[in-house]
């Protein structure tokens, strides 16, 4: 699966919740889900503090925990649901494909990881070769990376996110409009070599639109869409939102 948003709108936040609902020891569930998030970009504190308001549920905000601002019960119940997750987090050292790969392979191996999330793949450094056999582009290097990456996934029968950064060169993320991976460079060659594609954009009432783009196999287009709120870091059960025709559903 491969997300991708422009800057701020919370793909870090979007994909921690992700998997704190896929590996958070839940109900009846004797042992968690073993998952692993890598982290190319935050330090881990910032990841981890993330984490926990989004396991209060929102009723704690970012502010509140980094400036301490929290009752001894909130604490307890972020332990206890950290203590009770399956999924692992990186501090912000890989940098390279290799480095990455090398990680999934480790955890896959030793913990039978299910889950994976690699966030987020612009941090990735380029080798010389690779600056050489792609002419710098960093769809062409996307495309490279996550065949990898899958290849890893397939291997040891996980399923892995990953998330990609664009620009407003690369696709237009106007307030209220749906942005289209038609206008973004290289999206087919993206599109084929994921199972799920999302967009995060922002929402003209100041929320935020997660639209799942693509299915392998199936024509690009809108499959669905809800809001996501960053601040809480919860998504929006109640807040569908409803794709107008555009031209990928043409």
């Amino acid at each position: 699966n491969f997300t991708i948003a422009p800057t701020g709108v919370g793909k870090t936040s979007f994909m921690l919740n992700l998997g704190s609902k896929v590996c958070d020891r839940r109900g009846s569930a004797q042992e968690p889900v073993q998952g692993l998030y890598i982290n190319c970009e935050m330090m881990m504190d910032d990841v981890l503090t993330r984490l926990a308001a989004i396991r209060l549920g929102g009723a704690v905000g970012l502010d509140d925990l980094e400036s301490g601002n929290v009752t001894p019960a909130h604490v307890e119940t972020a332990a206890k649901k950290a203590a009770a997750s399956g999924l692992y987090v990186t501090d912000s050292s890989p940098k390279t494909i290799g480095a990455v790969c090398s990680l999934l392979a480790r955890y896959a191996i030793r913990h039978n990881i299910k889950w994976a999330c690699v966030d987020h793949l612009l941090e990735i450094e380029m080798t010389s070769e690779e600056l050489r056999m792609s002419s710098g582009l960093q769809w062409k290097l996307h495309t490279g990376w996550i065949r990898r990456i899958h290849s890893l996934a397939q291997k040891y029968g996980f399923c892995v996110e990953v998330i990609g950064q664009c620009g407003g060169e690369d696709m237009d993320f106007s307030v209220g409009k749906e942005p289209s991976f038609a206008r973004m460079q290289g999206a087919k060659a993206l599109l084929n070599h994921v199972d799920v594609a999302r967009i995060l954009w922002p929402a003209a009432d100041g929320k935020h639109v997660v639209s799942i783009k693509k299915n392998r196999g199936g024509r690009a287009g809108v499959r669905h869409a809800f809001y996501f709120h960053k601040p809480k870091g919860i998504w929006d059960e109640r807040g569908f939102w409803k794709p107008k025709k555009d031209e990928d559903d043409e």
